[in-house]
């Protein structure tokens, strides 16, 4: 049996909001039901934060829970306030860490290298763990779980990005001096090089982790897919409901426009209203999101835009007819949470966007269906679904998905590092 005192660093770990803690939040709950003592690092809610729609999954007095602050000059950087005062320390903060970090400045988890190994290593040596897991982004939280073992030879070290690193579209990457860049590659490379696992939700996104490694030594770090999932508990109060009115198609769409990928949703937009004005059937899209002011301008009688709603989501899933997946040219080929998150409502995905490895697997999988050209092909995915033209059969495969057996593949991994 392996060991089952863990360590989990994970920056936004419930109750913070946002879904940077949904993945870790879920796997910490069926870790502990599989008998491990949880103990999580995590970064200090803000002021007037939002309770994580995750929380009760944490709610546990198995589950020990330490806090950080966050640095700073990070906090007025990741400031939302438009007052003259944050506009102010935002433009100060951005300059000071240009000067004083190494590295990408928008890295949440930055100057705090000093807080994290130290309070790690009391837990460590309190509780004689000897499981740490840590998740990014932020990516100087692998880093520091890296140092943490270097202090802890001993110590099995797993760190799941949630993202790409070094190649990531976001977090500054793109836009990094030469030293700058050479400070990523040097943390990334002391990772491979000292840790014992790197798990990413998807091959693709493995395979682009390895190629960015730039060091010279041998890494020691294995590479294994730990795919997002689903939280069977979230599913046993829905029943399937029946269609309400044959007239009508709900299509639903929960999470972030990416970038790149909003040309595609206002295109479908266009289509379904054209459809709807001249039609006795009825097209109905309803969108939830954070950032859901930005998609006030498409609000008719037919398309509601409308703030995330949690766990409640699952609710309006168990009413649609699919659930719309969009994405973009940079994560065309990764299956987000949502796209496992919903795979018990046996609802088919319909998907927009960049073609990639999803939509091939929609198609080839019989999940869904895809629409290559959204101008072209929409009207005609809406009047197929309407005579009844559409079956897919591949929806009934979906239990090997669960949190509880992504948990089984963590203790494997725990012991044979073990063994």
């Amino acid at each position: 049996m392996p060991n089952k005192k863990t360590l989990l660093l994970c920056w936004d770990f419930p109750p913070n909001d946002g879904i940077g803690g949904r993945r870790w939040a879920k796997m910490a709950k069926w870790l502990l039901k599989s008998g491990h003592e949880i103990h999580v690092i995590k970064s200090k809610s803000k002021v007037g934060n939002q309770n994580s729609a995750w929380l009760s999954d944490v709610e546990s007095d198995d589950i020990h829970i330490y806090e950080v602050n966050s640095y700073l000059p990070v906090k007025w950087l990741n400031s939302k306030d438009n007052k003259f005062s944050d506009k102010l320390k935002h433009k100060f903060s951005a300059i000071y860490l240009t000067f004083f970090s190494n590295g990408t400045i928008y890295d949440k988890a930055i100057g705090k290298e000093r807080d994290v190994v130290k309070l790690a290593s009391k837990i460590i040596e309190l509780n004689k763990i000897e499981n740490l897991i840590v998740t990014g982004a932020p990516f100087n939280l692998i880093y520091y779980a890296a140092k943490i073992k270097l202090v802890f030879p001993k110590l099995f070290v797993l760190a799941d990005y949630r993202d790409p690193w070094l190649n990531a579209v976001n977090y500054g990457m793109q836009n990094l001096s030469a030293k700058n860049k050479l400070a990523e590659q040097n943390k990334q490379n002391l990772v491979f090089e000292s840790i014992d696992v790197i798990t990413a939700p998807n091959s693709f996104l493995l395979d682009e982790i390895k190629s960015t490694y730039t060091g010279s030594n041998l890494t020691k770090a294995n590479f294994v897919e730990l795919p997002h999932a689903y939280d069977e508990d979230d599913f046993l109060i829905f029943e399937k409901l029946k269609k309400q009115n044959s007239n009508v198609l709900k299509i639903v769409y929960a999470g972030s426009v990416y970038l790149g990928a909003k040309s595609y949703l206002e295109e479908f937009i266009n289509q379904i209203n054209k459809y709807n004005s001249k039609n006795e059937h009825l097209v109905e899209l309803e969108i939830y999101m954070d950032d859901y002011k930005s998609l006030y301008q498409f609000q008719n009688a037919a398309i509601s835009v409308k703030p995330s709603v949690g766990k409640d989501i699952f609710k309006v899933i168990s009413e649609a007819d699919y659930v719309l997946i969009l994405l973009a040219e940079h994560n065309k080929d990764f299956k987000t949470t949502k796209f496992y998150e919903f795979l018990p409502f046996q609802k088919p995905y319909l998907y927009i966007g960049s073609l990639g490895e999803v939509a091939k697997n929609i198609s080839e999988d019989e999940m869904g269906y895809v629409i290559k050209d959204v101008k072209n092909e929409t009207v005609s995915f809406i009047e197929s679904h309407f005579s009844s033209n559409l079956v897919f059969k591949g929806l009934s495969k979906f239990k090997n998905h669960t949190f509880q057996k992504r948990v089984e593949l963590i203790n494997n991994l725990i012991e044979k590092i073990d063994a």
